[in-house]
């Protein structure tokens, strides 16, 4: 459900879910829509296949649907559980989405790697990986989302030749790994040979764990609670991260004597300017 939040990319105008096993569809509207594939220009092709090939990998989504023939889960559907907001979220553009993309780095690591198991083999190519790349890293989510992408390309490309007929490890063990290398590698991000005593993280929202005792329907019915409460926190931090920035891009105009404009903002936050004219009326707020 929050995995956007996770890997650094924006949250989806909604997400679509299957309430018995949590298969989820991210729907990101385009507020220009394109046009049919034959009638799409060179330029348009290649960001529109940059965008999907990045988004794909990132969520380790099967596909990416844009032709109009294909389908996915009916948002209106009750069927289905559906979470989004019009104006948390709203529409994009596909050079807004492209912002978003950001070079994943390839590490090469020591040959002397355990390869006692596979588990073993994802942890130390991962922790090696993002030794490396730490310090490139603005945020934990940002360390998280690279060795997510690391691991599973690992995972799909080379797990079957280093251990023959073992096959993959499954999504769910993939992400235990990432979580539990970006985890420690943020923690000891400044002097990884110092070592400190951490408490139990609960989460943004403060929860407790649900540890174990729960019925089957009342455990199900709190997940579905909670990631109820995930995706409002999300989308509301989301929504107050962009205010944030539209702000500080408005006030540095002030202070530079330039004019207000959403090309300016822009330039000045870090904001795209596609997300700075759908808040368009807040930047007529802080003009004045």
């Amino acid at each position: 459900m929050i995995l956007w939040d996770l890997v650094g990319i924006p949250g989806p105008t909604m997400v679509v879910q299957n309430t018995d096993n949590y298969h989820s569809h991210y729907i990101y509207e385009l507020g220009i829509p394109l046009p049919v594939r034959s009638k799409r220009s060179d330029k348009t092709k290649k960001l529109l296949d940059a965008v999907t090939d990045y988004y794909k990998l990132i969520l380790c989504s099967h596909k990416v649907i844009v032709d109009q023939m294909q389908l996915s889960k009916n948002a209106l559907s009750e069927r289905w559980a559906t979470w989004g907001s019009g104006e948390d979220c709203g529409l994009f553009s596909l050079s807004e989405l492209s912002d978003y993309i950001k070079f994943i780095p390839q590490k090469r690591v020591p040959k002397d790697i355990n390869r006692d198991s596979r588990n073993c083999y994802l942890f130390n190519q991962g922790r090696y990986y993002a030794y490396d790349i730490v310090k490139d890293c603005g945020s934990e989510n940002n360390l998280y989302g690279m060795v997510h992408v690391y691991l599973n390309q690992l995972n799909d490309d080379e797990l079957k030749g280093q251990f023959p007929g073992e096959g993959v490890l499954s999504f769910s063990e993939v992400k235990d790994i990432v979580k539990s290398i970006s985890s420690w590698v943020w923690d000891k991000r400044h002097n990884f040979s110092l070592l400190k005593s951490y408490g139990k993280n609960s989460g943004a929202l403060g929860l407790d764990p649900m540890g174990s005792g729960w019925k089957y329907e009342d455990s199900r019915a709190e997940v579905k609670r909670r990631q109820s409460l995930g995706a409002e926190y999300c989308h509301r931090t989301q929504k107050e991260k962009t205010q944030y920035g539209i702000y500080l891009g408005v006030e540095r105009c002030k202070e530079r004597g330039l004019e207000i404009t959403t090309k300016n903002v822009s330039e000045l936050s870090g904001v795209s300017i596609w997300t700075v004219r759908r808040y368009y009326k807040l930047l007529e707020e802080l003009s004045t």
